[in-house]
């Protein structure tokens, strides 16, 4: 292991503060909207094509990396959220192809930050109030409760509307805690019910207190 390759991976349900703790950290913007890689998904790719996908960009760029990167979203929340809706994996499937992820970055420093929210139902109605558009709609809200009604995973589970987003985040919140803590690498589960308070956790999980 190199101390020239950290990588700090922030995660976290929508509203739970990934965003802001990155950005005050330092976010690598650049190669962060690389690694993104919002055009893999919305159920264009199988899971296998997809995790091949993945792996290949994740692999790649542990090899071209240099210095620190920060990371939010990236690692977990999109090909989780993408295995869960669109393919309806059972959790140890998920499991196996986010430790493959894993596998990608051996030879760096990696540590992941996850920032738990003590109810899902308040953080997701704060992020409905401040997503709006210039007239006030919740059009993030409305975007996502959509996509979540009308993924395989929606319509097998019966999740509509507010509620049913309420649901799949629940759910999506408990399976993430479960794969942070199978990770091959330090992880640290901050209590976001407080941000100010879990951003400094996190700054001193990853040394920068």
């Amino acid at each position: 292991m190199t101390a020239e390759k950290k990588l700090w991976l922030i995660e976290g349900i929508p509203g739970s503060g990934k965003s802001t703790a990155a950005r005050k950290l330092g976010l690598d913007g650049e190669e962060f909207a690389r690694m993104e890689a919002r055009e893999a998904f919305n159920g264009r790719y199988a899971p296998e094509e997809l995790m091949t996908l993945m792996e290949a960009r994740w692999r790649g760029f542990a090899q071209r990396m240099t210095g620190r990167h920060i990371f939010e979203c990236a690692f977990m929340q999109n090909p989780v959220g993408e295995l869960m809706l669109f393919d309806d994996l059972p959790e140890e499937e998920i499991r196996k192809m986010q430790l493959r992820l894993a596998g990608c970055l051996a030879g760096c420093d990696v540590k992941l930050g996850y920032l738990r929210v003590p109810s899902v139902r308040a953080t997701l109605e704060s992020a409905r109030a401040e997503r709006v558009d210039d007239k006030g709609n919740p059009v993030w809200a409305e975007g996502v409760s959509q996509i979540i009604a009308q993924s395989p995973y929606g319509r097998a589970h019966g999740l509509s509307g507010w509620e049913g987003m309420v649901r799949f985040y629940e759910t999506r919140q408990a399976l993430e805690l479960r794969l942070v803590r199978a990770m091959p690498f330090p992880t640290v589960i901050a209590d976001a019910s407080d941000h100010e308070r879990a951003q400094r956790e996190l700054a001193a999980f990853f040394g920068e207190a």
